[in-house]
């Protein structure tokens, strides 16, 4: 199998150790459990995308580089994480500059700062996700906030589906929620008691990942070896994890509070083991990043899994060996341009069609075209590759980053 490359250097924010509680599991000897052995396929974007786009955003205003961009129509809604300037910026589905979201401050109508936020469908208000939610028309004039209704002894992750706030807590003590569900106007319509203590240590936003499929929220923690789905009929297993593979690289649980440093990266175990670096679901399958570690050896191989959840089959798309340290690369080989590969950092709708999305820098992306992969490449799709080589004529080192936006197919799921 072919492997397929393009450089994106990735930041570890690691370094900060935090105190993990986790709930007891409701497990059931009926659910699936997730294989722990891969087949290799020779993998194309045409077995799960129709087409992929392309979007750069107007130089009106300056954009960072995120990993949040959102659609509700007409607009996409782009976070800027500047530390003391985060604002939710509007463009048009053409990249064009509309307004943004900027009240960040201490006052009753300002936020704090924004780790998330999503947008109502159906009204267009914004809920700005901080040390509370606060909610704000779709014309960006303060409505309300709205306090979480639970003591947040650890993190809390927030989500929207089904016009309801969905709230994820990861408590330190076992003495709070592990879920809940709240109407628009902050009214608890159902919850979940967290009811085991297990202190452990993880890193929140990578071990802890909350991810929709299909109007469904998927919940996975490193800690727990059940994935629950939630949906309109409330909170259940779905899926067991498999931490045993057949290469030895197991994903470890008890050594969590044995930490290991080296260099910049801490590492949960000084022996060879594989971790979940994220998951993104796109229908009929899920697209899982694994990272496989060999301390000994200061060494880590990115692994991009398809799973088959109705087949339960794992199929590797892609890897990539890195030393550490260096960046890593993981995500589908783009064959359509014959070299790279697609790195999701999202996923939402258009019009109704399903989408996942990349972000890259705008000198990244030069750097990609100017590469001999790029060059070199044998394109499945010449018209795609034509399409990156027209932005670039016209993209500089300084210009906002590009947005991929990879339609899928439309496939009933599980």
């Amino acid at each position: 199998m072919e492997k397929v490359i393009i450089s994106f250097i990735i930041f570890f924010s690691g370094g900060i150790l935090f105190t993990f509680t986790s709930c007891k599991e409701e497990i059931s000897k009926k659910i699936q459990q997730m294989p722990g052995t891969y087949q290799e396929i020779d993998f194309s974007l045409d077995d799960i995308a129709e087409d992929l786009e392309f979007v750069t955003f107007s130089d009106e205003i300056s954009l960072r580089w995120t990993r949040l961009v959102k659609w509700c129509d007409p607009y996409f809604y782009y976070l800027s994480q500047a530390k003391d300037n985060q604002k939710v910026i509007r463009f048009t589905r053409d990249g064009k500059f509309v307004d943004a979201l900027d009240k960040q401050g201490r006052g009753p109508s300002e936020y704090i700062s924004i780790s998330d936020f999503f947008v109502d469908e159906n009204s267009g208000n914004i809920y700005i996700i901080t040390n509370k939610i606060v909610v704000f028309d779709k014309n960006l004039n303060y409505l309300h906030d709205i306090k979480y209704p639970a003591k947040r002894d650890g993190s809390v992750i927030v989500k929207w589906l089904n016009n309801q706030i969905h709230l994820f807590y990861f408590n330190h003590t076992g003495t709070g929620y592990d879920w809940v569900k709240m109407d628009t106007t902050g009214r608890v319509l159902e919850s979940r008691k967290c009811s085991e203590t297990l202190n452990k240590v993880y890193r929140p936003l990578s071990d802890i990942q909350v991810f929709y499929n299909e109007n469904k929220l998927y919940r996975f923690h490193d800690q727990s070896d059940t994935i629950f789905q939630i949906d309109s009929t409330g909170y259940h297993p779905k899926l067991l994890l498999n931490r045993n593979f057949d290469d030895g690289y197991n994903i470890i649980k008890d050594e969590w509070n044995d930490m290991f440093r080296y260099g910049d990266m801490f590492i949960i175990s000084d022996q060879p083991h594989r971790i979940v670096r994220s998951i993104y679901g796109i229908g009929a399958y899920w697209i899982i990043n694994y990272a496989k570690h060999l301390p000994a050896n200061r060494y880590r191989e990115e692994e991009t899994v398809l799973y088959n959840i109705k087949e339960n089959i794992f199929a590797l798309v892609h890897t990539f060996g890195a030393n550490y340290g260096e960046s890593d690369i993981s995500g589908l080989p783009n064959d359509w341009c014959g070299s790279g590969v697609i790195s999701p950092e999202g996923q939402f709708q258009i019009n109704g069609d399903d989408y996942i999305y990349d972000l890259i820098d705008s000198y990244k992306f030069l750097n990609y075209i100017n590469s001999e992969d790029f060059k070199e490449g044998k394109p499945k799709r010449p018209e795609i590759k034509q399409k990156m080589i027209d932005i670039a004529d016209n993209l500089t080192i300084d210009d906002n980053p590009v947005l991929l936006l990879l339609e899928l197919k439309h496939a009933e799921s599980d």
